[in-house]
C-alpha cells in the first residue's frame, strides 16, 4: 500500500519504520524542514514502564501527591473527575504492554545506530513533604499492583545513592523504579530518519498538509514553504502529528477526545559531573524531571494547559524549572550564565483525556491516527507504531485494540 504519514516527529517515525518494514512504500510530510523539529524536540526520552509522568485529566496531581488547588493541571483538566487509582494503574498497564510491544524494534534500531540509551539508570520520585506522600499512596499501591516495579527507600538511601543532592533540601520520602531507558529524542529521531531513507522512506519535509479527502483513494494536498501546492494519492494516511497536528482531524469533523498541553524544558552543560544526578530524579510535588543526557542536564515540566497558536511564554514561565534544579542539585549546572551553556525549549503535546494514545481506524475511510500520547511519546513510539500496523495490515493485533481505539 502507498501511505502518507502526516508528521515527523518520534511517533511518525517509528510509524513510518514499522510501515515500510511490513512492505508498505511511505511517504512522511512535515510542515517543518527536518525532522522532531516541535513536540519532540525537547522531551526527556524517559522510557519509565508505565509510570504516568504526568497523565491526561489531571491525574497526576493525584497520583503523586500534589495539593490539587496548586497544581496547573487542575486547571487544564478542571472540567473533568479525576483519574482514580485504579483507572492510574490500568492506564500504566496498557502503557507498559505497548513498551513491550515495541521493545524489540527499540532494541533493533539502536543497535543499528551510535546511539545508544542509557538503561542503567534508577528514577527517583521524591517528596518534600510527608503529606503529599499519604496522599499519594493509595496510587503508588495500585501501581505496584499493576506490576510497576515501585521501591520505597528512606531519604539517608537516597543521600547515599545520590551524593550532590542537597542535604539542605528536605526529603521527606521516596521511591525508586529500576532501570528506565533514558535518551535524547532528536538525536533518535535523526538516526530513524537514516533508517527510514535506507528502507525507501519518502520525506515531504517543508511540505504542510492543507487537505486530507478521505476515500479511496486518500487525497493529500500539500503547500510548501515558498507556497507550491499539489495534491497526491495514497491508499490510506496516518495522521500522527502533536499539538500542531489537530488542525486536520478537526477539519475532518472527527471528534478526537485530545486537549493541549504545553512543556518546557531547560538544557544547561554540567559544572560538576561528579555531583551530577546519578538516576533520573522527579520532583513529585513540583512534577519537574531531573535528567542527565552526556555533559549535560536537562530539567523538564512547567505543564499547562495550551491552545494551538499560542505566541511564546514569557520569561518566568521557567523558573518552577531553575528553581527545582537549584533545590535539589544546587551548582551542578551553570543555570545563570542564559547564553551559550543554557537553552530553553517550550512545545504543545497533543494528550487524550484520559492518557490513552488514539490508535487505529477512524471514522473516515482511509484516515487513521496515531496520535494523543502527550509526554509519553518517545516511551510509547515504537510499541504504538507496531499496533497500528498489525490494525492497518489487516493483522490479529498483538494487543486489545479497544484500550486504544479511535472511537471509544
Amino acid at each position: 500500500m502507498r501511505i502518507a504519514v502526516v508528521g515527523a516527529g518520534v511517533t511518525g517515525l517509528a510509524t513510518a519504520l514499522e510501515l515500510a518494514a511490513s512492505g508498505h512504500q511511505i511517504t512522511v510530510f512535515d510542515r517543518r524542514q527536518t525532522v522532531a523539529e516541535e513536540a519532540s524536540y525537547g522531551g526527556t526520552g524517559l522510557n519509565a514502564h508505565g509510570l504516568p509522568w504526568p497523565s491526561g485529566r489531571g491525574s497526576s496531581v493525584q497520583a503523586w501527591g500534589v495539593s490539587p488547588g496548586a497544581h496547573p493541571l487542575t486547571r487544564l483538566f478542571s472540567r473533568h473527575p479525576l483519574q482514580p487509582p485504579e483507572q492510574l494503574a490500568q492506564l500504566a498497564r496498557m502503557q507498559r504492554d505497548l513498551m513491550a510491544l515495541g521493545a524489540d524494534s527499540m532494541v533493533s534500531r539502536f543497535s543499528a545506530t551510535s546511539v545508544d540509551p542509557d538503561s542503567s539508570k534508577d528514577l527517583l520520585v521524591l517528596w518534600k513533604d510527608d503529606k503529599a506522600h499519604e496522599r499519594a499512596r493509595p496510587t503508588l499501591d495500585a501501581l505496584a499492583d499493576a506490576g510497576l516495579p515501585l521501591a520505597g527507600l528512606e531519604p539517608a538511601q537516597i543521600h547515599k545513592l545520590e551524593p550532590g543532592l542537597n542535604p539542605d533540601t528536605p526529603l521527606a520520602r521516596a521511591a525508586r523504579v529500576p532501570e528506565v531507558t533514558v535518551a535524547t529524542p532528536r538525536q533518535v529521531c535523526m538516526n530513524w530518519r537514516q533508517q527510514a531513507l535506507a528502507t525507501g522512506v519518502r520525506f515531504a519535509m517543508g511540505h504542510t498538509v492543507r487537505t486530507l479527502q478521505p476515500g479511496t483513494p486518500v487525497r493529500v494536498g500539500w503547500q510548501t514553504v515558498d507556497q507550491r501546492q499539489g495534491e497526491e494519492i495514497f491508499d490510506a494516511a496516518v495522521l500522527c502529528g502533536g499539538g500542531a497536528g489537530l488542525a486536520l482531524p478537526r477539519s475532518l469533523g472527527l471528534k478526537s477526545g485530545i486537549s493541549l498541553m504545553r512543556g518546557r524544558t531547560v538544557v544547561a552543560a554540567l559544572r560538576d559531573p561528579l555531583l551530577a544526578p546519578r538516576a533520573a530524579i522527579l520532583d513529585a510535588e513540583r512534577q519537574v524531571l531531573i535528567v542527565q543526557h552526556g555533559q549535560r542536564l536537562r530539567v523538564a515540566g512547567g505543564f499547562g494547559p495550551a491552545r494551538a497558536q499560542e505566541g511564546p511564554s514569557p520569561a518566568n514561565a521557567w523558573h518552577p524549572l531553575f528553581q527545582t534544579l537549584d533545590d535539589w542539585f544546587p551548582g551542578v549546572a551553570d543555570v545563570r550564565a542564559r547564553q551559550g551553556t543554557v537553552q530553553t525549549w517550550e512545545g504543545v503535546v497533543a494528550v487524550s483525556r484520559d492518557g490513552r494514545p488514539m490508535i487505529g481506524a477512524t471514522s473516515m475511510p482511509g484516515i487513521w491516527m496515531n496520535m494523543g500520547h502527550g509526554t509519553q511519546g518517545w516511551a510509547l513510539a515504537p510499541g504504538s507504531a507496531r499496533l497500528l500496523e498489525e490494525l492497518l495490515s489487516g493483522k490479529t493485533p498483538s494487543l486489545d485494540p479497544k484500550l486504544c481505539a479511535v472511537e471509544r
